[in-house]
């Protein structure tokens, strides 16, 4: 007899729909972590890998030198020699070179930084100071001081191929992350100049505070803060109307000089460089939330790749101090893909970054039958012993605040042999989800047709009577 139809199949996969929403940030609890790594005499720039594994700082040695430091050791592991008075320093977005400005020989030192030797120098404007890279890699800027002009380097080539007039004084420069625009700042004349990557030329000129020194854009691209040298602020730039609408203070008489984005856009380090201290801007609020005491003469600083750890460049004791940075949890998004079935074992990692350790938990609804949140690791596990939809919340906590995510996840039930296969003299067996359901049905019905073969056969032997 051949085997009746299965009585129900069931979709196999699971759906998962998230919605994730990040809630109100505290106070930040970044914090100086470990001691400081002595570098080149007198560092200013610092820059690092895309891979996170090394370190670039500007060093007064040797007449102007790059310093690398290994990040796993904290260990200065070369001195490379570039050109007098090194400023600045940006690596390309693929890791392969360094760009390092050299103020007092009009140049720049192009780094190899696989071998970590200095290439042949590029001449540029007078007293070149800020230096960027697009972020397609194909281009370096950097901003000329003296001679109030951005040179755009080409990068494949190692020659300059055009020069921007832009303000007075320029020093710092930045990119949008879609490489459109670029900011500068005009140091002596309170301004930044807009310019349109793809045609060079520049718009109207944005009114800022007094002496602005350094920008960044934000990851996201809405937003550029730009430090305020002399009227110890920081303008906040709308990148969409290029108009500013905030201004955030900054203890008076500190001078902020650099200033970065976290990578995920939360925070903003911004280096004081009169005094010892960094001021953490919560980018929600544009507010300092937080001051951190480093070396004395802070002037450069960059975050590792995860957003981790900060280095600050200290000018005066010739040190890098490492700060540990408290990193949103991010959950999964909806894309992650879930498969649950009544009787099969279930896991989902919930967590997929956030720094220090995060605490999980269900804020909403309620989780499949069978299946419970692991609140150290974030993990979803479990064997479903109920088909159906549920519903959940799960957040996500550490001291930079909380995220958290709406799941839906639908537990199909198992496939099961009918009653007119249970007729033949094997108990209904329930199937596993995807191809081993195809497997065990297959064996059952073998072995069903193995029996029903062995009876035939002896009923067709001769009796022995």
């Amino acid at each position: 007899m051949r085997p009746s139809t299965l009585r129900r199949l069931v979709a196999l996969t699971a759906v998962c729909v998230a919605t994730l929403s990040v809630g109100a940030l505290p106070a930040t609890a970044d914090s100086v972590t470990g001691s400081s790594i002595a570098v080149g005499y007198r560092p200013w720039g610092v820059a690092i890998t895309p891979d996170g594994t090394k370190l670039y700082t500007n060093s007064e040695e040797l007449g102007g030198s790059i310093c690398v430091v290994d990040i796993a050791t904290g260990i200065t592991t070369a001195l490379i020699q570039a050109g007098n008075g090194t400023i600045d320093v940006a690596i390309t977005p693929d890791g392969a070179k360094a760009y390092v400005t050299n103020s007092l020989d009009d140049t720049v030192t192009v780094i190899d930084v696989g071998t970590d030797t200095a290439l042949t120098p590029i001449p540029v404007g007078d007293r070149p100071w800020g230096v960027a890279v697009t972020p397609d890699g194909t281009r370096a800027y950097v901003a000329n001081s003296s001679s109030n002009t951005v040179s755009v380097i080409n990068v494949a080539s190692g020659t300059v191929t055009s020069t921007i007039a832009v303000g007075l004084t320029p020093y710092g420069v930045a990119f949008t992350p879609d490489g459109t625009k670029a900011y500068v700042t005009n140091f002596n004349e309170a301004s930044v100049t807009v310019i349109d990557v793809a045609t060079g030329t520049v718009g109207a000129p944005i009114a800022v505070g007094a002496s602005p020194h350094s920008v960044d854009v934000s990851p996201d691209g809405t937003i550029a803060y730009v430090t305020n040298y002399l009227a110890a602020s920081v303008s906040v730039i709308n990148v969409a109307t290029n108009t500013v609408t905030a201004t955030i203070a900054i203890p008076q008489g500190t001078r902020p000089s650099d200033v970065q984005f976290t990578p995920d856009g939360t925070k903003a380090y911004v280096a004081n460089y009169v005094g010892t201290t960094v001021s953490v801007i919560n980018t929600a609020t544009n507010a300092v939330a937080q001051s951190i005491t480093v070396g004395q003469k802070p002037w450069g600083l960059a975050f590792t790749p995860d957003g981790t750890r900060a280095y600050v460049s200290s000018y005066t004791t010739s040190t890098l101090t490492v700060i540990a940075v408290d990193v949103l949890p991010v959950l999964a998004l909806p894309s992650a893909v879930l498969a649950a079935t009544v009787g099969a074992p279930f896991s989902f990692a919930s967590r997929i970054a956030g720094t220090p350790v995060t605490t999980f938990s269900i804020t909403g609804g309620s989780l499949p039958n069978g299946l419970v949140l692991d609140a150290a690791t974030g993990v979803l596990s479990g064997t479903p012993i109920s088909a159906g939809s549920s519903t959940f919340t799960i957040s996500a906590s550490n001291p930079a605040g909380t995220t958290s995510a709406q799941y839906t996840v639908a537990v199909a039930e198992a496939l099961v042999a009918t009653a007119a296969l249970a007729a033949t003299g094997v108990s209904p067996v329930p199937l596993a989800v995807g191809a081993g359901a195809t497997m065990l049905l297959g064996l059952v019905l073998l072995r069903r047709r193995g029996a029903d073969a062995a009876a035939c056969a002896r009923k067709d032997q001769p009796s022995d009577a």
